[in-house]
C-alpha cells in the first residue's frame, strides 16, 4: 500500500521545513505549501490523506482554504495548527470538517499521536476486505468469477473521492492476474485530476461512484470529451431501480455494488470482463 501522503500549508518557511523533515522520518509522503493559493492549487491535483493548515496566511488564509476543500469536496482529513486558536475557533467550527486544533508552539507527541490514528485507521481495510469477501465465498459456497478463456488486458479509470474504497477494488482487480487478466489501474478523486486522466491515461473502461459529488455532470461531458473511453460504468451501494433506469438511459451502465459484497464485486468484474471482450481488448503476448 502507498505512504499516506500529508499536506503541510504555513506561511513560515522554518515551520514547513521542520514538519517536512520529521514526518517524512515517520514515513509519510510530504507535500508542502507556503501559501494558501498553492495549497488549493496541491489540494486540487494530489490526491492527499491528510492536511496540516496554519490559519493567519497572508492572501488566502486557512479559513480560505478550507471553504474551497469543502466546495471541491476534498476527501483529505484536516489538523489545524495555529497560534491563535481562540480567535478561529468559531469560524473553523462554522466551516467544519477539521478533526483537531493544536496550538503554536506545537507538541509534537501529541500532533504525532494524533495524525497516526487519523492515517492508520484504514490501513488494514484493503486486507480485512479480501479476507471478508473470501469468507463469504465459502460460507456462500461461491467460487470466485472463472478465468476468462482469452486473455485481457484493459485500461480503468476510477473516479472516487475515499482513497480506502479505490484501494479495496485495486486489490481485487490485481487479484485477476491469477485468472488471465489484466487491469490497469487509474483513480481520480476530484473533476479536475479526473479530465487530466481522461486525456492521458486513456482509458478504455471509467467507473463513477454515484455517491461522488458531480458523478452525473462527469458522466455527461466524458461522452461530449474527445478522449471519452469506451463505455462508462456508475456503480455505488443500494443504487435503486429508478436510478439504473435513469442511468442506463443515458446508455450508461450501471452496477449495484456494495462494499464487501462478494457477488456485486464479481459482478462488476464480470461486467468489466465483458466490456472487454466486446471492445477485443486482448493481450497480444
Amino acid at each position: 500500500m502507498e505512504r499516506s501522503k500529508i499536506l503541510v500549508v504555513d506561511d513560515e518557511e522554518d515551520v514547513v521545513s521542520f514538519l517536512k523533515g520529521y514526518f517524512s522520518a515517520k514515513g509519510y509522503e510530504i507535500y508542502t505549501a507556503l501559501s494558501g493559493e498553492e495549497a488549493i492549487d496541491l489540494i486540487e491535483s494530489e490526491p492527499l490523506d491528510l492536511v496540516l493548515l496554519d490559519m493567519k496566511m497572508r492572501g488566502i488564509d486557512g479559513p480560505g482554504v478550507l471553504r474551497n476543500m469543502r466546495k471541491m469536496w476534498s476527501p483529505a482529513r484536516v489538523v489545524v495548527i495555529t497560534g491563535y486558536p481562540e480567535e478561529y475557533r468559531d469560524v473553523i467550527e462554522k466551516i467544519g470538517g477539521v478533526e483537531a486544533i493544536f496550538s503554536k508552539p506545537i507538541v509534537l507527541k501529541e500532533l504525532t499521536e494524533r495524525i497516526d490514528r487519523l492515517l492508520l485507521n484504514y490501513k488494514g481495510m484493503v486486507k480485512e476486505s479480501l479476507m471478508v469477501v473470501e469468507k463469504a465465498r465459502k460460507v456462500l459456497g461461491r467460487e470466485p468469477l472463472p478465468p476468462s478463456k482469452e486473455k485481457i488486458k484493459a485500461r480503468l479509470l476510477f473516479y472516487e473521492t475515499v482513497p480506502s474504497i479505490y484501494e479495496v477494488f485495486l486489490a481485487h482487480f490485481n487479484q485477476r492476474r491469477d485468472f488471465n487478466e489484466e487491469y490497469i489501474l487509474s483513480w481520480a478523486h476530484t473533476r479536475k485530476r479526473y479530465f487530466l486522466e481522461l486525456e492521458s491515461f486513456k482509458p478504455d473502461i471509467c467507473l463513477l461512484d454515484f455517491t461522488c459529488y458531480y458523478c452525473d455532470e462527469i458522466a455527461r461531458e466524458t461522452m461530449a470529451s474527445p478522449y471519452k473511453s469506451k463505455e462508462i460504468i456508475v456503480f455505488g451501494p443500494a443504487l435503486r431501480e429508478e436510478d439504473k433506469e435513469k442511468i442506463e438511459r443515458k446508455g450508461l451502465k450501471a452496477m449495484d455494488v456494495p462494499f464487501l459484497s462478494p457477488g456485486r464485486v464479481d459482478s462488476l468484474i464480470q461486467l468489466v470482463r465483458d466490456i472487454a471482450l466486446k471492445y477485443n481488448l486482448k493481450c497480444n503476448e
